[in-house]
């Protein structure tokens, strides 16, 4: 019950990163996490009562490396069917755990990409989908925690969005209103996404407070072409980091950001101008209403294509009985209707 080691082979002294001969004698909660201790003694447990079994554990080895390794657990009891201890056989299965961790992740990655993605539209408020995207990408168990902001063209904070832990959320919603950091520059000045594997000495002092412990930071800028609107950013477990796919895939989600905020600035624009075009016509209409001025347009066959409102008082027709029905001749007195047509055709 005490897990000393009673017999061990070089293998296994390779494995657990012993010297030869040092294995022996020592035991194997030395080289347990307090949570794997407690599994190994509920394990030793099962042998107690004469049941074998396998299962996982992870060691940490003397260099600090941590190995996942798979025990075969028989027990051994003496002729009165007494515990004596247990014989292990330990199989080295990291590289397949890392393998299959690296699977996982990966999934949880396209999984939150593709939620994040169903969210991206230029009709949305742009905090309203930020908001939502970050929300997606850490709801899908990809990132513990996701933010972007956005800044004008004075380097000032205009928007900022978050998902993740209740204070990461808070810091990031505080952000409007400051200038961009250094730290986000270098990423908004980026021609692509980067894994940064130390945070703490990347960000700025301002930017510490978002620091995962045992995380690493992706970071990616939002542009469209020339125009550069803000940085994506999100913390990714240490321990499976993301692979040169996963983060040319968070960058690629930065770009279709990038896209729809520029699709929303050009939606924008388009609608100012609009309502500037109203706003002209309406006081053109008033100044033609008092002065009496009809306002209108004709195609090259000379039919009218728009007559403002005043004609109905001018001339006593409806402007939808002039608009594509009549031809600016038409409202020629009858003398001299043919000449002059003639005349304006030249």
């Amino acid at each position: 019950a005490n897990e000393v080691f009673t017999f061990a082979n070089p293998a296994a002294e390779r494995i657990f990163g012993a010297a030869p001969g040092r294995l022996v004698g020592r035991s194997l909660d030395d080289f347990l996490s307090p949570e794997g201790r407690e599994l190994v003694h509920a394990e030793t447990q099962q042998r107690a009562m004469g049941v074998a079994n396998s299962y996982e554990i992870e060691i940490i080895r003397p260099d600090g490396e941590r190995r996942v390794l798979l025990v075969t657990a028989t027990p051994q009891l003496d002729r009165e069917g007494r515990f004596l201890g247990t014989q292990g056989i330990f199989r080295d299965i990291t590289a397949r755990k890392r393998v299959e961790q690296a699977q996982d992740r990966l999934n949880s990655v396209l999984v939150g990409l593709r939620d994040a993605g169903r969210h991206l539209s230029p009709s949305h408020d742009r905090r309203t989908m930020l908001d939502a995207v970050c929300q997606s990408l850490v709801e899908a168990g990809a990132y513990c925690g996701a933010w972007a902001v956005l800044c004008g063209a004075e380097g000032q904070i205009e928007t900022a969005a978050a998902g993740g832990p209740p204070e990461l959320i808070a810091h990031i919603r505080q952000m409007p209103g400051q200038r961009l950091p250094t730290c986000a520059h270098r990423i908004l000045e980026a021609d692509s996404a980067a894994l940064i594997h130390d945070p703490s000495a990347y960000l700025d002092p301002q930017c510490q407070a978002l620091i995962q412990q045992g995380h690493v930071l992706l970071g990616a800028p939002l542009a469209s072409g020339e125009e550069r609107y803000g940085v994506l950013c999100a913390l990714a477990p240490a321990d499976v980091l993301p692979t040169e796919q996963e983060t040319a895939l968070f960058g690629e989600m930065a770009r279709d950001i990038g896209e729809t905020l520029y699709s929303h600035a050009l939606a924008q624009a388009h609608q100012a101008a609009e309502q500037a075009l109203r706003e002209s016509h309406d006081r053109f209409d008033q100044l033609a209403e008092q002065s009496r001025t009809i306002h209108w347009e004709v195609d090259l066959a000379g039919r009218y294509t728009y007559v403002s409102e005043v004609c109905r008082g001018v001339l006593g027709y409806e402007p939808n009985e002039i608009t594509g029905v009549k031809h600016f001749y038409d409202l020629h007195p009858p003398e001299g209707r043919e000449a002059f047509k003639a005349m304006a055709l030249q």
